[in-house]
């Protein structure tokens, strides 16, 4: 398991809190952040991503869209504008030259 992977759903993962404990983990987020940052400079030198990124990225951005009726409002709105953060970081990371 990647890095990336471990961060987003490893059983310690920002999913995992966010989903079973509805804890939305501002520190873990911030470095999930960074981790594509820094891997996306790897990601366009090699023109490609690896898959256990891409479906890690994937179940990420569809669990932030998806919200919860279990949240509270704030954390609901953090999930909101995380989701609204990973889109346009990986716009910026991977999709402009």
């Amino acid at each position: 398991m990647g890095n990336l992977n471990k961060q987003i759903n490893d059983k310690n993962g920002f999913l995992v809190k966010l989903r079973n404990e509805n804890y939305f983990d501002a520190d873990m987020f911030k470095t999930i952040k960074d981790t594509i940052v820094s891997d996306s400079s790897k990601w366009r030198m090699t023109g490609s991503v690896p898959l256990e990124d891409v479906v890690a990225l994937a179940y990420l951005i569809d669990q932030l869209a998806g919200g919860s009726r279990f949240l509270d409002e704030y954390t609901a709105d953090q999930v909101e504008d995380a989701n609204l953060e990973i889109l346009r970081l990986l716009d910026s990371t991977l999709f402009t030259m």
